[in-house]
């Protein structure tokens, strides 16, 4: 048990280290972590937000149904735009389109408005995972892919349950949407920082 113990140590400090020496990989994991909180909060207040506009329980069913089917049919292409252009681009554009698409959520206020920007959500996920995962295998340390991958991915649940309690603790606090809508698309705008100067 202590051998294992000292070899999950030596592990983690190993990938530590190379986290710290390569940008690009916690450049990926650090976006991950900000638009995951960012729109962890919208998925959390979404629903609520739409019920307050009148719409039925079947309208926001279909509303994130058409997020889905954007993310699954662009998804294919998306990958083989980042094989074709390059890693960097479709990842900065999708994050780019993320923050924008935060502050438009704060200024929607008509059903039609949430069908169309959960089609713009969806897509911009389309783009982004191919890409992350593209970069972190490029970039990342051969001998620690899997710790590589693990810890994006811890970083992005993170987010994610930081960004629900976050959106609760403030919907409570506040009664604000719009605000937390804003604030949602500024954690994006401090991802797009993040990958535009460090990937």
């Amino acid at each position: 048990l202590n051998s294992a113990t000292s070899a999950c140590q030596q592990q983690a400090g190993a990938w530590f280290q190379t986290l710290g020496d390569n940008s690009t990989v916690a450049a990926v994991a650090t976006e991950g972590f900000l638009t995951r909180l960012g729109f962890s909060m919208v998925s959390f207040a979404l629903p609520l937000y739409a019920l307050s506009l009148g719409m039925g329980v079947t309208e926001v069913g279909l509303m994130f149904a058409l997020r889905s089917t954007a993310t699954i049919l662009i998804k294919p292409m998306m990958g083989w735009a980042a094989d074709c252009s390059g890693r960097k681009r479709p990842l900065v554009a999708a994050v780019a389109l993320r923050c924008l698409v935060g502050f438009l959520f704060a200024v929607a206020t008509r059903p039609w408005h949430l069908y169309a920007l959960e089609i713009l959500h969806g897509a911009m996920t389309a783009a982004r995972d191919p890409s992350a995962a593209a970069l972190i295998a490029e970039h990342g340390d051969k001998k620690s892919m899997a710790s590589a991958f693990a810890w994006n991915t811890t970083a992005r649940e993170l987010g994610r349950s930081l960004g629900y309690t976050a959106a609760g603790l403030m919907l409570q606090a506040m009664a604000s949407y719009r605000i937390l809508f804003v604030i949602a698309g500024v954690t994006s705008c401090a991802a797009l920082v993040t990958v535009t100067r460090f990937v």
